[in-house]
């Protein structure tokens, strides 16, 4: 994951009231070092979020010596540990401890309410905030050492600890401290910039958003610009309408698909007036064909087809049919047939013998001019 842009916090900036009040430092891709309220520092950040850095005068910072045992309890017992050390109540503020050094616990304790207050108008603004440290921890490669942060003193001493002391009289109060000894080092403010990225690459700090202050979201990205977002929620709505017709669709033709089977079974009913069972009307309709003689059985499709097609013939414009009638029990078609000739009977019958048919005239008579009879036709030997 791309590394956050670290934006450093002035003195007094926890407990300042809105963004416009935080005065921060923060490095641009050049190098160079850029000042300006917290609410200016929106613009310049990229998308992988930010790390904020606290001031060292804002937090207390030390450590605390424990064994394995009392490690276990280390969150309920580093209050009373530094009972002496905290001038706030214990409950308004918030303790974060790191891995041990040489068996101390590297702790930071600051107001609660504040660093949640913090995170709030970091919200507002949105601000991604991947993380929060304190500057003298994250520049602790230098300790120990002495650098000037605009008009004061950070004073970076061993086991991740320091102070900040005005720059008027820092020389009385390194007296005092007896760190006479401490030689001030020319660092730029773009140098300590890069020592403390390298640091938060390197994991080496205290991170203070831990426990129920950790960002609930935890991004593993850049995020979409504002017309990407709109892309995707229009792709979002068209899938969700095509959805809707698509239901809509289905829901008509299941109504038209109830409809033809209502008029289907209507029809069934015409034809097999006895029958009132419709669960499988095409199998039911397939049966009754069957029952009447199919085409697979020689029954009467089998006789009637070739019969209807020889009567439908160009050649057969004088002959028509009075009266149609079958014996399943023989499988016979009876024909009664009406011709202006006998040769016109007598070619009908050669056409159905013809394909496959046995065919007899029978009860053959004349009629002044027209000549009737009976065609027997049964399927061929």
């Amino acid at each position: 994951m791309a590394e956050p842009t670290l934006i450093w916090l002035a003195e007094g900036s926890l407990a300042a009231a809105s963004a416009d009040a935080i005065m921060v430092r923060w490095q641009d891709s050049s190098g160079e070092v850029n000042t300006g309220t917290l609410a200016e520092v929106v613009q310049h950040c990229g998308p992988f979020g930010i790390r904020l850095v606290l001031s060292v005068s804002d937090v207390l910072v030390t450590d605390v010596a424990l064994n394995r045992k009392q490690a276990r309890h280390l969150q309920r017992v580093l209050p009373w540990l530094l009972e002496d050390q905290l001038i706030d109540a214990p409950d308004k503020l918030w303790f974060a401890s790191g891995k041990p050094i040489a068996g101390h616990y590297p702790v930071v304790a600051c107001d609660r309410a504040n660093l949640q207050h913090l995170q709030q108008l970091c919200a507002e603004l949105g601000l991604w905030v991947r993380g929060v440290s304190v500057d003298v921890q994250l520049l602790a490669a230098l300790a120990p050492a002495l650098v000037a942060v605009d008009q004061q003193r950070l004073v970076i001493a061993e086991n991740h600890q320091g102070l900040m002391i005005p720059g008027d009289d820092h020389q009385a109060m390194l007296s005092v401290l007896g760190l006479d000894s401490l030689v001030e080092q020319p660092l730029s403010l773009g140098e300590l910039f890069q020592v403390m990225a390298a640091a938060v690459r390197a994991g080496q700090h205290l991170e203070l958003l831990q426990g129920e202050l950790r960002p609930a979201e935890q991004r593993g990205g850049p995020q979409l610009s504002e017309s990407w977002k709109r892309v995707f929620v229009l792709a979002a709505a068209s899938i969700v309408l095509v959805a809707v017709l698509m239901v809509a669709q289905t829901w008509r033709f299941g109504a038209a698909a109830e409809q033809h089977w209502q008029q289907a079974a209507a029809l069934y009913n015409e034809l097999f007036p006895g029958d009132r069972a419709q669960a499988l009307l095409e199998t039911q309709f397939r049966n009754r064909l069957n029952q009447l003689g199919g085409v697979s059985q020689g029954g009467f499709m089998a006789l009637m087809v070739p019969v209807g097609e020889s009567l439908a013939g160009r050649d057969n414009s004088g002959l028509s049919a009075k009266r149609i009638q079958y014996d399943e029990r023989d499988n016979a078609l009876t024909v009664d047939i009406e011709a202006s000739d006998y040769d016109s009977l007598e070619a009908l019958r050669s056409k159905i013998s013809a394909g496959g048919l046995s065919a007899e005239i029978a009860n053959y008579r004349s009629q002044g001019e027209t000549v009737t009879a009976r065609l027997r036709v049964t399927a061929g030997s």
